[in-house]
């Protein structure tokens, strides 16, 4: 991290000056992304005259500043609002504003801990030393215990994934030239946890390939594969996906039943259906003139009876409702401008949106010839996560959660819940996860 806040000097590292010109340059440009009037780059690096880094002569060292300390928002605000130092009278003296006043934290706390600003801030922080750091200790309890990142998730993908589509690559020829065609623009590896995934370096372009525009090859992101491999329904097998659409993981449920089984697709939303359909036809289109394995049902699966005679030997069910999609990656900027202030209204959506997800997981429950549910989310938060598999199993004594499952995956569960080895999760902050944060548990029939 960038050790100095001083605006007018030049090179790579800034020499310790005493000022504060690059702290409040860099305070201003987060605060103007956070109202979304602009990029990190495009601010720092603008040179008109009346930009916040107008003055600065490293510009270099201000992007550098100010985009780490708006990549550990959630963390910094925790810091700073329950230390309350801003409400103390030298921080109006001394003008401190609320953005500014996040870059030092970040520096004081995440950097190297020394500060050179200006003395009068120097010592203000100081004088906070032993508070800030407890505080430091707290907020990162309470993030953890709540399933919340520290940081925020951006884009920045760490490989390219893509599925071989078994619904269309049939036979060991089709199979070859599919991987001589991904070969010849960027050769792949196998991944070592989901079949026929390949791993190309972030930011392949396979759209232009002709296995992709044929359906024999669906990009794919590892996390979204996870719930069918996880669920595993045999050849032959009748299978309802709850919440079907876009289809990625309903055309792999499709290759793993095989044109024996059957797959009932799910989608309430009429241009999310058409958008089902259209996709099911391409990747999942019958073979050999035979009628699709695959369903797709423009209803709500909550308002279908468990004893419709269609689903009578459904087995097995993949829930994978919608969540608040806070393990999705997107760029730094747009996290900043959707962060949620009110922390009441949050709760509030977290909870209705838990609710949802219970709703969908419990009736999938009342089929009556189920015998395996995957439940995953997009979401990092506990309570659509880990708290909801909670609730479903202290109601539903009938199903317990399967142990163990996908054992070659080493990321689990939050520690403060009892079942955590037997569900999974990813991280993309931690070494070896997936490009998205995501949660994946297996629930089983009681024998």
């Amino acid at each position: 991290m960038i050790a100095a806040c001083t605006g007018r000097v030049r090179g790579p590292i800034l020499p310790k000056m005493a000022g504060d010109g690059l702290y409040r340059a860099a305070g201003r440009i987060l605060k103007d992304v956070c109202d979304g009037r602009g990029t990190f780059k495009t601010l720092c690096f603008s040179k008109a005259p009346s930009s916040a880094a107008a003055r600065i002569q490293n510009k270099k060292g201000l992007f550098a500043m100010a985009i780490e300390t708006g990549r550990r928002y959630p963390l910094l605000t925790a810091v700073l609002d329950a230390s309350q130092i801003l409400e103390q009278p030298q921080a109006r003296r001394l003008k401190l504003d609320r953005f500014t006043v996040l870059v030092v934290l970040h520096e004081f706390l995440l950097g190297k801990g020394s500060l050179h600003c200006s003395p009068p801030v120097k010592a203000f922080i100081e004088a906070s030393r032993t508070r800030l750091h407890a505080e430091l200790v707290r907020a990162r309890m309470a993030l953890h215990r709540q399933g919340l990142p520290e940081a925020y998730a951006v884009d920045q993908e760490k490989a390219r994934y893509a599925r071989i589509n078994r619904c269309l690559v049939t036979d060991t020829d089709d199979h070859s030239r599919v991987l001589q065609e991904v070969t010849a623009l960027q050769p792949p590896s196998h991944d070592p946890d989901v079949p026929d995934l390949l791993v190309l370096p972030a930011g392949t372009d396979l759209s232009r390939t002709a296995c992709f525009t044929e359906g024999k090859l669906v990009l794919q992101d590892k996390a979204s594969c996870f719930p069918p491999v996880i669920l595993q329904p045999p050849p032959g097998a009748h299978v309802i996906d709850a919440c079907a659409a876009p289809g990625n993981k309903t055309s792999q449920l499709a290759a793993m039943v095989g044109p024996t089984g059957r797959v009932y697709a799910f989608e309430r939303d009429a241009h999310r259906y058409q958008l089902l359909a259209q996709r099911m036809a391409h990747l999942v289109p019958g073979a050999k003139g035979q009628p699709s394995s695959t369903t797709a049902i423009h209803g709500d699966f909550l308002a279908q009876p468990p004893d419709d005679p269609r689903f009578a030997h459904v087995t097995h069910i993949l829930c994978d409702p919608s969540c608040s999609g806070s393990g999705m990656a997107m760029s730094l900027e747009r996290a900043l401008t959707q962060r949620k202030p009110n922390a009441a209204a949050e709760a509030a959506r977290l909870r209705s949106l838990a609710d949802f997800q219970y709703a969908i997981v419990a009736h999938a429950m009342k089929f009556p010839g189920v015998q395996r549910i995957a439940y995953s989310t997009c979401s990092v938060h506990s309570i659509e996560n880990e708290e909801v598999v909670e609730r479903l199993l202290r109601a539903n004594p009938a199903f317990e959660l399967e142990p163990g499952v996908l054992p070659s995956w080493p990321q689990r569960g939050l520690p403060a819940f009892p079942f955590a080895s037997d569900v999974l999760r990813s991280d993309p902050a931690v070494p070896g996860g997936t490009n998205i944060g995501f949660f994946v548990a297996l629930l089983r029939r009681r024998k």
